[in-house]
């Protein structure tokens, strides 16, 4: 029978993993995830928060006539980027080479550490809810704006800037688990787009037996890409309008602006079909608990991820 993980120090492990480990066994099981959470949610109202502050209006003096401005977060902390980007690569790679096996018990198997894929998914997705919404209230493309005074203006770019920050956050802790090896499975192999239409047919139809596969399914890869794909050019298109200088105004930062406006569309409507998939879909609401508790019923695990499961049972029983 399938245990949880030994908490025991271990003398072979590396500095980052006796540190992390150290952090996440002093904590119990069921609210790690829940302090992550947390975390991550006053990250944001605070988030929020600077970006209201800092665009109300205040008056000074132009050495002519007393005017009214806000400060501009893209102007005034363009350097939060490379920053949030440094603390990402960082805080992923220590994340990476602490990695542990994942937790098992006889009933649930943990799908999504504390501070991996969890952490990741949730700064992301808050990331792009500002990104977008605030990109919808200035308006782009035939999309007419829906803010229309000073102070809201700023507060929508403000919030812009801070959905930005938390994506450059996200995507590079990514990139850093990407880079130390704990991630390169997420990519689709020839035989995953091979049972595609298998797996698809398994998550309808919850009666058909779905193909053998590991942590994630098919489908799960394939999409994994596309979003993959769009938020590296998206974030190109990002860094050509926050930091203009370096190629100017002309015809490439024109360019930029028209494919941020395309790709914020193609991510508006991933992230729908996102949400739709895993809420509307009956099989798929068991990854969607996953998600918000970090754990997913082994009777599911053992259907939908076999070769995942059998791999963490070899790992326990060694």
């Amino acid at each position: 029978m399938a245990t949880e993980e030994s908490t025991s120090p271990d003398s072979s492990k590396s500095a980052p993993e006796q540190l992390l480990g150290s952090v996440e066994n002093s904590i119990s099981k069921g609210t790690k995830h829940l302090i992550v959470a947390g975390l991550i949610l006053g990250a944001v109202v605070t988030g929020i928060y600077i970006a209201w502050t800092n665009s109300q209006l205040y008056t000074f003096d132009t050495g002519f006539a007393l005017a009214n401005q806000y400060d501009m977060l893209f102007d005034t902390a363009t350097w939060a980027f490379p920053a949030a980007a440094s603390v990402g690569l960082i805080g992923g790679g220590i994340a990476s080479l602490a990695s542990r096996p994942h937790s098992v018990t006889a009933t649930k198997i943990e799908r999504h550490k504390p501070f991996g894929t969890f952490l990741e998914h949730w700064v992301m997705a808050a990331g792009l809810v500002l990104f977008v919404i605030s990109y919808f209230a200035l308006g782009f493309l035939m999309f007419p704006r829906l803010v229309t005074s000073t102070e809201s203006v700023g507060f929508a770019i403000n919030l812009h800037f801070i959905g930005g920050v938390f994506i450059a956050f996200a995507a590079s802790y990514h990139v850093a688990s990407v880079i130390m090896g704990s991630r390169q499975f997420l990519f689709p192999t020839i035989s995953d787009l091979k049972m595609i239409p298998a797996d698809l047919k398994s998550t309808l139809h919850s009666s058909d037996q779905p193909p053998a596969t590991g942590q994630y399914r098919p489908m799960q890869k394939a999409v994994y890409s596309i979003w993959a794909v769009t938020l590296a050019i998206v974030s190109i298109a990002a860094g050509i309008r926050i930091f203009p200088y370096i190629i100017g105004s002309g015809p490439i930062y024109g360019t930029a602006v028209t494919a941020q406006g395309i790709l914020t569309l193609i991510i508006t409507v991933l992230l729908i079909g996102h949400i739709a998939y895993y809420t509307l879909i009956p099989s798929n609401r068991p990854l969607l608990m996953s998600m918000l508790t970090g754990w997913l019923p082994r009777e599911y695990a053992e259907k939908y991820h076999d070769n995942w499961t059998k791999q963490l049972d070899q790992k326990q029983d060694q």
